[in-house]
C-alpha cells in the first residue's frame, strides 16, 4: 500500500516496478466537468459515470493510448473559464477527468484503470493497487 499525499486538484504519481499509476484528486469543479456517459464497458466496482471507486479520486495507468507516453493535467481555456483535462504528452490526445477521450471520432480507448482500493490507518489514507476490495 502507498500513502496518498495528493492535494485537491493535483495528481500523485505512484511508480511500481512495471507500472506507473496516477491518482487525480478531483475538486468539486472538476467533478462538475464530467458530463459525458461512459462509452465502453465499465470495470466493476467502479462508479459508471466517474470511473472511480470514490468520486474525488480518479486512479489510472499513467500512459496514453497512443505510444504509451505519460499524461499531464493541464488547464484549457474554455468560454469564460478554464477546464482541466488530461493530455497525452506525445500525441496531444485529450481525455476528460474520467479518462475518456474528448475526441470520440479518433477511436482512442478510455484510459486504463487498475484494480485498486483504499484503506484508512490512523487517519492516513492509503491506496492498494492490484486488487479490488
Amino acid at each position: 500500500s502507498v500513502v496518498l499525499t495528493v492535494r485537491s486538484g493535483q495528481v500523485q504519481i505512484i511508480r511500481l516496478p512495471h507500472l506507473e499509476v496516477s491518482v487525480l484528486y478531483r475538486t468539486p469543479s472538476m467533478l462538475a466537468q464530467i458530463k459525458r456517459p461512459l462509452t465502453t464497458a465499465i470495470e466493476s466496482p467502479l462508479d459508471e459515470r466517474l470511473r472511480s471507486v470514490q468520486p474525488e479520486y480518479f486512479v489510472y495507468i499513467n500512459k496514453g493510448a497512443g505510444i504509451g507516453c505519460p499524461l499531464s493535467l493541464v488547464s484549457v481555456p474554455h468560454a469564460n473559464a478554464s477546464e482541466q483535462t488530461l493530455i497525452d504528452t506525445c500525441t496531444s490526445q485529450a481525455y476528460d477527468l474520467a479518462g475518456r477521450p474528448l475526441s470520440p471520432s479518433t477511436h482512442v480507448p478510455n484510459l486504463s484503470v487498475p484494480d485498486y482500493h483504499f484503506t484508512q490507518d490512523n487517519q492516513v489514507t492509503k491506496i492498494v493497487i492490484g486488487a479490488w476490495k
